[in-house]
């Protein structure tokens, strides 16, 4: 019975219009029929109750803001923060100051960001411009470093500096087909926007107005711009993960396409060009000669949520309990860094090696030595355990005044030690030794 009432119902709506379409259902026999549906999309104004993406993380909820542009118009800038720098006191030096974040109605503190509203529903892409009126410091530079979160990958950052009255440059880029809805960018990265004062910078409170413009180009396309990658072997790696063969077709599109890079055990030393991969969720690069200095490349990727980099030479832990607890880590899940050394054994009969050290013997029977291994706060005071290397021997120790620590009733003929940290976090897990050879030779007191 039901069935029958529903085919009567469908037989009657033979037509309709929506807008200037018409609609009809045709029919094909007693037991098949082709019905139609249709909408008719209209350009936005976008000035209702905008969505404002999350610069950081799009994937959280939009952020309320004021001001909001309050003019109609289907491609928009809703918002775009202002740029404070604060007070600053001369010091006779070239110096860098960053802006000062801004806080959303909510009281969230976020880096100054813009956002691009491409409501007209055309795909024909647009490129984001900046302008400087008049000159905010004599002698200045701002510098625009934009960081674009968003999964949209036709959407390119660009930036570069404005330093005298008239400068312009290219901010962001939506190529065709793309750009289009609410689209959120930090100005100048997680740091921000950047200002530097010469050292001859005159007193007083100035100012300069910044013309920001979006222009429409349905033939507007992202130039290939290589990435540079100045360590071969990442170079290599890369190129195996990307399906190239060509330095050259290493470029800032194709790095957004890696959402998962694994290169082990590959002789990495830095990780330069990494920043490009801002689609990157795990990272996997164990076994390599990474250091404290050449991480920090891929510690502003917000959208990883693993990273495995077990056997390598971060040996001051720290940054990586700032990395796990920054803005940068909403995603992230887990650090696993264990097995953290220096990528040799040190020797005692090697005058650089003590002298990094500062390795003496006390007594005949004890030595004192330099702990080189940062805890989670970047201190050297801390040790879990200092044994003879070959055997499960665990030897007393205490420290005299960190970083230096005193081993007592070394076995005699004992060739070699090793001390080792560790320490573990919800999101970190990190290890690391330090092995000293040539012992059982004639070390001075």
């Amino acid at each position: 019975m039901k069935k029958l009432s529903i085919m009567a119902m469908t037989g009657l709506l033979v037509t309709s219009t929506t807008g200037n379409t018409v609609l009809a259902t045709t029919y094909d026999g007693s037991d098949r029929a082709t019905s139609e549906a249709a909408v008719q999309i209209l350009p936005g104004t976008g000035v209702i109750d905008p969505e404002v993406p999350n610069p950081i993380d799009p994937e959280e909820p939009s952020i309320p803001i004021d001001p909001i542009n309050p003019n109609p118009g289907s491609l928009r800038i809703n918002h775009v923060s202002d740029l404070n720098f604060g007070d600053f006191t001369l010091t006779g030096r070239k110096e860098m100051l960053h802006a000062k974040k801004v806080t959303t109605t909510t009281g969230q503190d976020l880096p100054a960001f813009i956002n691009i509203a491409d409501l007209r529903g055309t795909g024909d892409g647009w490129t984001l411009k900046v302008s400087q009126s008049g000159e905010l410091v004599r002698g200045g530079v701002l510098t625009f470093d934009p960081e674009y979160n968003g999964a949209d990958q036709g959407i390119e950052s660009v930036g570069g500096e404005l330093a005298a009255d008239g400068d312009e440059i290219d901010v962001l880029i939506a190529e065709k087909n793309a750009g289009m809805g609410s689209h959120s960018a930090l100005l100048g990265g997680i740091d921000g926007v950047s200002l530097t004062i010469p050292k001859d910078a005159t007193v007083g409170q100035q100012k300069a107005s910044l013309n920001w413009n979006i222009v429409a180009d349905p033939t507007t396309e992202i130039p290939e711009e290589i990435v540079e990658i100045p360590d071969n072997n990442l170079r290599a790696a890369l190129k195996e993960e990307l399906g190239v063969t060509g330095d050259d077709q290493i470029t800032k599109a194709k790095m957004k396409t890696l959402t998962e890079f694994t290169a082990v055990g590959k002789g990495i030393e830095e990780l330069t060009g990494m920043e490009y991969a801002s689609n990157l969720r795990i990272l996997k690069l164990d076994n390599n000669k990474i250091t404290n200095e050449s991480i920090t490349p891929v510690i502003r990727l917000a959208k990883l949520e693993t990273v495995d980099l077990g056997g390598n030479q971060i040996m001051n832990s720290q940054i990586l309990s700032n990395w796990a607890s920054s803005s940068y880590a909403s995603s992230l899940t887990r650090i696993n860094a264990h097995n953290q050394n220096l990528g040799r054994r040190l020797s005692a009969v090697n005058s650089t090696d003590v002298a990094l050290l500062g390795l003496r013997r006390i007594d005949g029977n004890a030595l004192q030595m330099k702990n080189l291994i940062g805890d989670s706060s970047g201190n050297y005071s801390s040790l879990d355990a200092v044994m003879v290397v070959g055997s499960n021997v665990e030897l007393d120790f205490q420290f005299i005044e960190a970083p230096i620590f005193q081993v007592n009733d070394v076995p005699s003929g004992t060739r070699s030690l090793k001390y080792q940290a560790l320490w573990e976090s919800p999101k970190v897990g990190f290890s690391a030794y330090v092995e000293v050879n040539g012992l059982d030779l004639q070390i001075e007191p």
